[in-house]
């Protein structure tokens, strides 16, 4: 997995770039890349493009649930775009699409 962080000062948003599997390997480093992201640039937004996300297993799914409530404490938003198929299905399977703000695979 692969997470490019890029942050807009003048905006105050961070975007994110995920990619690969997000699984029990790979979970952990997701959270810590988006909670260094909120507390380093402390952002309004923080956009999490998973396009490039291939697989999304419970653990991948328990680390942005983590990373909401880590946005939420930190007075920020985390909004989900470019969903892919079949993460859609698993966010939708789930019951979380509303959890996230996803409201069209991408």
């Amino acid at each position: 997995m692969l997470v490019d962080v890029n942050h807009h000062s003048e905006t105050a948003r961070t975007r994110m770039t995920v990619s690969g599997e997000v699984d029990s390997v790979t979970a952990d480093q997701l959270e810590k890349a988006f909670l260094d992201a909120v507390r380093h640039h402390q952002p309004s937004h923080v956009e999490v493009n998973i396009e490039g996300v291939t697989y999304l297993d419970s653990t991948g799914i328990r680390a942005l649930v983590l990373c909401q409530a880590g946005a939420r404490a930190a007075g920020c938003r985390l909004i989900l775009v470019k969903t892919p198929p079949a993460v859609y299905r698993v966010l939708e399977t789930t019951s979380l699409l509303d959890h996230f703000g996803v409201h069209e695979a991408g």
